[in-house]
C-alpha cells in the first residue's frame, strides 16, 4: 500500500514539461527519408529495395529514440560505397528514386562525421536541475547498453539510469523521469500514472506527436509546459508512427518458406519476434506449449511456468535453447531417464509417425480422419491428426485413438506394446521438465533478473542439466499467420 500511495503522490504532485528540439543535418537526413519513402511507395515492399530502406530507418529511428552521438557505431547502416553501388543498380529501374536515394547518402555521409546528440546536450542540463533520483526513459531495450555507456561519459549524466516502459511497472517513483521521443511510442501510464515528481520529455521539432492526454488521476489537473519550438512552424514534419520500425512478417516467412521447399517434415507455426533482432517459430498445434519466465510471480517458485504457444503475448519472456541442438527436454529424458532405451524407443516413436505421415500424404488430413473414425477412434477430427504428427506429441490422450492410428499404419497387432513405450517417454519427458525447472529456480535465485527486464535478453547455464545454453527472451510481438515450416525449425531462434 506504501508503494502505490507513493505512486498517487507521484500523480497528484506531478509536473510534465514538453521540450522540442532542432539538429539541422538531422532534419534534412529525416526529411531526405521521408520524400525517398513517399516516392517509393509501395516499392519500399521490393525486395531490391529492402536491403537499402531497412538499416537507414533503423538508423534513423535509434537517433529520434535514444541518446546516442549520430557516428554511435552500434547503429550505423551498410558503408557508404555499398550504399551508393545499390544505389546505382536501382538507378536502372527508379531513376527518380535512386536520385532521392542519392541526396539521403549525402546527409548519411555528414551526420556519420558528428560525435553529438542534441539529446545529450539536453539531458546534462537537464540533469543538473534535478539533482534528485532520476531515470532517462527510452523505448526500445537494443539501445539501452550503448545509451548507458554514452551517459556514463558526462559527469551530469553519469547516476542517470536508463530504463524500458517494462521497468516504468514497478512499484517505484523518481524525482525526474526524463523521455526521449515521441510520447505516442510509450504507454499512456508513463504520463497518466507516472513514476516521477517531474516528467520531462523531448522530442525533435519535426516529429508530429499528437498524444491524446486523458485525466486518470481526478485531483491532479495536469500541469504542462512546452518550450517553444526554434524551428520554422511551417517545416515539414514527420508522423511519429512512421518512424516506428516495421515487422515484415511476409518478407520473413517468404524466406523461410524457400529454405524450407524440400523439407520431409513440417508444421504449423508462430512466428514470434525476439528481443533483440532475433524471431523463432513456435509449434502452432493445439496443446503446444513453451517454457517461461514470470518476473511478475509473487513466489519465486512461480517464476518457471510452462504455457501454451497460442498465449504467447509481446512481453511474454520466453526460454529457449540456444546452443546444444534439440530439445533439451527431449537430451534430458534421453540422458538421465531414458538411458540406453532411448535409442529403440525414439526409432518406435518416428516409425509410428512417419507410417502415419506416409498416409497423410496419399490420403490428406480429411481421408485420414475419416478412417480413423471407421477404425473406432473417437477424437480423429483433422486438427489432431495434424497434433499427431508432431514431433512434440508422443500418444494421444486415450488408448483407443491410438490403437486406430496403429490398425491404420500397419501395426495394429502390436498396438498396445507401442502404447507402452510411448508411455515410457512421456514419463521420462515429465521427469526430465521437473528437473529441469528444479535447476533453472535455483539459477533463477542467484541472477540478477533486473538485467532481463531491462534489455530484454539473457543467457543462462545450467551446469547440472544437459540442456546446452538456454537464453531468456521477451517477445516484441507475434506474427497473425501460421506459416508451415519443417519442424527442425521449431523452438530454435535465429537472427533476422
Amino acid at each position: 500500500m506504501a508503494a502505490t500511495a507513493e505512486i498517487y503522490a507521484c500523480a497528484a504532485e506531478t509536473s510534465l514539461l514538453r521540450t522540442r528540439i532542432s539538429h539541422d543535418l538531422f532534419r534534412t537526413f529525416s526529411m531526405g527519408m521521408k520524400r525517398l519513402l513517399r516516392g517509393l511507395g509501395e516499392a519500399t515492399d521490393d525486395e531490391l529495395w529492402k536491403p537499402v530502406i531497412n538499416p537507414l530507418r533503423r538508423y534513423g529511428f535509434a537517433l529520434c529514440a535514444a541518446p546516442l552521438p549520430f557516428n554511435e557505431t552500434s547503429i550505423q547502416p551498410p558503408g557508404i560505397d555499398r550504399l551508393n553501388s545499390k544505389r546505382e543498380t536501382l538507378g536502372m529501374l527508379y531513376p527518380a528514386q535512386a536520385a532521392q536515394l542519392a541526396a539521403v547518402i549525402e546527409g548519411l555521409k555528414a551526420l556519420r562525421m558528428v560525435g553529438e546528440n542534441p539529446y545529450l546536450q539536453w539531458l546534462a542540463q537537464a540533469a543538473s536541475q534535478n539533482p534528485g533520483t532520476g531515470a532517462v526513459l527510452i523505448r526500445d531495450s537494443r539501445l539501452v547498453a550503448a545509451s548507458e555507456r554514452e551517459l556514463y561519459r558526462q559527469k551530469s549524466t553519469r547516476r542517470l539510469h536508463v530504463v524500458t516502459p517494462a521497468q516504468l511497472t514497478k512499484e517505484r517513483c523518481f524525482d525526474a523521469l526524463f523521455v526521449i521521443g515521441a510520447e505516442r511510442w510509450f504507454p499512456s501510464f508513463v504520463f497518466d500514472a507516472p513514476r516521477a515528481m517531474r516528467t520531462e520529455a523531448a522530442r525533435y521539432s519535426w516529429i508530429a506527436d499528437g498524444r491524446q492526454q486523458p485525466s486518470v488521476f481526478i485531483s491532479a489537473p495536469p500541469r504542462a509546459a512546452e518550450v517553444p519550438d526554434p524551428s520554422n512552424d511551417t517545416e515539414d514534419s514527420y508522423d511519429a508512427d512512421d518512424l516506428l520500425p516495421v515487422v515484415d512478417w511476409r518478407s520473413i516467412g517468404q524466406k523461410i518458406a524457400a529454405s524450407d521447399v524440400h523439407a520431409t517434415e513440417s508444421a504449423d507455426a508462430r512466428l514470434v519476434l525476439l528481443e533483440g533482432d532475433c524471431a523463432v517459430f513456435l509449434e502452432a498445434a493445439d496443446g503446444a506449449s513453451i517454457l517461461t519466465i514470470d518476473l511478475e510471480a509473487d513466489e519465486s517458485t512461480e517464476r518457471i511456468a510452462r504455457i501454451q504457444t497460442s498465449d504467447v503475448r509481446p512481453g511474454t519472456f520466453l526460454l529457449l535453447r540456444t546452443s546444444g541442438g534439440g530439445d533439451y527436454v527431449v537430451a534430458e529424458a534421453d540422458q538421465y531417464f531414458l538411458k540406453d532405451r532411448a535409442a529403440e524407443l525414439r526409432a518406435r516413436q518416428q516409425e509410428w509417425k512417419t507410417l502415419l505421415r506416409n498416409e497423410v500424404r496419399k490420403d490428406g488430413l480429411l481421408g485420414v480422419s475419416l478412417k480413423l473414425i471407421d477404425l473406432g477412434s473417437a477424437s480423429a477430427e483433422e486438427i489432431n491428426v495434424r497434433n499427431y504428427l508432431s514431433p512434440r506429441s508422443i500418444r494421444t490422450r486415450v488408448p483407443e485413438d491410438f490403437r486406430a492410428i496403429m490398425r491404420l499404419v500397419g501395426l495394429g497387432d502390436k498396438w498396445e506394446s507401442y502404447w507402452e513405450m510411448m508411455g515410457e517417454i512421456d514419463h521420462a519427458h515429465r521427469l526430465a521438465g521437473h528437473r529441469i525447472r528444479r535447476q533453472l529456480l535455483r539459477r533463477l535465485a542467484e541472477l540478477d533478473l533486473t538485467e532481463l527486464e531491462r534489455v530484454g535478453r539473457l543467457d543462462i547455464t545450467l551446469t547440472d542439466v544437459d540442456a546446452g545454453g538456454l537464453t531468456a527472451y521477451r517477445v516484441i510481438d507475434v506474427s497473425p499467420d501460421q506459416p508451415t515450416v519443417s519442424i527442425s525449425r521449431l523452438g530454435h531462434p535465429f537472427d533476422l
